[in-house]
């Protein structure tokens, strides 16, 4: 049985987003040349940006590797079809967290595959040991 399910972050906070995954990347320790951002083109994520991802998973690499997927509720049903395929394939060192405003819009099964995390404003705080670590990554 899978530990890695893939994770779905729900928050219309976008800051609240991005400080979880920084974190998740601190306290995984996932090098940030192995952290991929997928960002939509033209308000969506395409099929064309799912099958990159496939290409890349089909490499195999002994490190961790992260897939973080924005706006993922913005992706059509195809791109969330493909990227539930890949879902289902043995990843053992590779992760998916999959950033939502609107969890209802992505698809079901999708859904029953992911751990789903609904962020507030308590559950992550911004201290100096986050800013200091989201600094180095940038100077990285």
């Amino acid at each position: 049985m899978r530990e890695n399910f893939p994770i779905i972050l729900v928050s219309i906070d976008v800051k609240l987003q991005e400080n979880y995954v920084l974190n998740y990347i601190k306290d995984n320790k996932i090098l940030p040349y192995y952290v991929f951002r997928i960002e939509p083109i033209k308000n969506e994520v395409s099929i064309e940006q799912i099958r990159l991802i496939k290409k890349e998973i089909i490499v195999y690499n002994r490190e961790r590797r992260l897939f973080i997927i924005y706006s993922f509720d913005q992706a059509s049903d195809e791109a969330q079809n493909a990227l539930l395929k890949t879902l289902e394939e043995k990843i053992d060192n590779n992760q998916f967290i999959l950033l939502v405003s609107n969890v209802n819009k992505v698809i079901l099964t999708v859904q029953s595959r992911s751990k789903i995390v609904y962020l507030k404003k308590k559950q992550i705080e911004n201290n100096q040991e986050i800013t200091e670590y989201i600094n180095t990554l940038k100077s990285a």
